[in-house]
């Protein structure tokens, strides 16, 4: 019986030993056929992947224009002269019929000669009157400097002093005024004048484009 119950037991050992060997045989093979495929390569997939990645896109290159700007070199255009009004010499006889002109033109140059000198005249006056504005706002100016350093001091000697500075001063302000009011009719009467010497020079100027008129008729 025990020689009995030995083989049976070896017979056990042995059936799970054979097991045992084959398990693992199996996985002999899987593992064998899984590391088959990791070997093998996508055949899609030939480059690296990590470079086609850090590698960036090429930026399209601008080429340089070939051809110059046409005129790039040359000078700006000259403006377009105009040709402007012909001045005629006083010295150039005037010829026919236009030769009656010439009492007009003597006209206006008269009238010229004679408007300048009336407005200079009236400037002279003007700029003298406008002189002694200026100087006497000075001594006013002065006069009231001197008032108040005075009265500042307040001292008894400078009593009659400061009474004969404000006598001129009150003085001073008067002809102010009036050299003020003197401007005012320089001008008022400058207008009614002007207005009387134009009219003047107006009216000999009609009188002789009017005998030249009658002349080219």
């Amino acid at each position: 019986m025990i020689l009995i119950s030995i083989l049976m037991a070896g017979l056990a050992v042995s059936a799970m030993a054979e097991e045992a060997v084959e398990e693992l045989s199996k996985e002999t093979v899987v593992t064998e056929m899984v590391a088959e495929k990791v070997e093998e390569k996508p055949a899609a997939v030939e480059e690296n992947p990590v470079e086609a990645v850090q590698k960036p896109a090429e930026k399209p290159v601008v080429k340089a224009l070939e051809k110059p700007v046409e005129n790039a070199a040359e000078p700006a255009a000259k403006p377009v002269e105009v040709a402007s009004c012909e001045v005629v010499d006083a010295e150039d006889p005037l010829k026919g019929c236009a030769a009656h002109l010439v009492k007009v033109s003597k006209g206006y140059e008269r009238a010229l000669k004679e408007w300048k000198a009336f407005a200079l005249s009236a400037s002279r006056r003007l700029e003298n009157v406008a002189a002694r504005e200026t100087k006497m706002k000075g001594d006013i100016q002065a006069k009231s400097t001197e008032i108040t350093k005075l009265r500042l001091e307040s001292s008894r000697k400078n009593k009659n002093r400061l009474k004969q500075l404000e006598r001129e001063n009150k003085q001073l302000w008067k002809d102010l005024k009036a050299i003020v009011k003197e401007q005012a009719g320089l001008c008022k009467n400058l207008a009614k004048q002007g207005a009387k010497k134009q009219s003047e020079l107006s009216a000999n100027i009609s009188a002789r484009w009017k005998s030249a008129r009658s002349s080219l008729r």
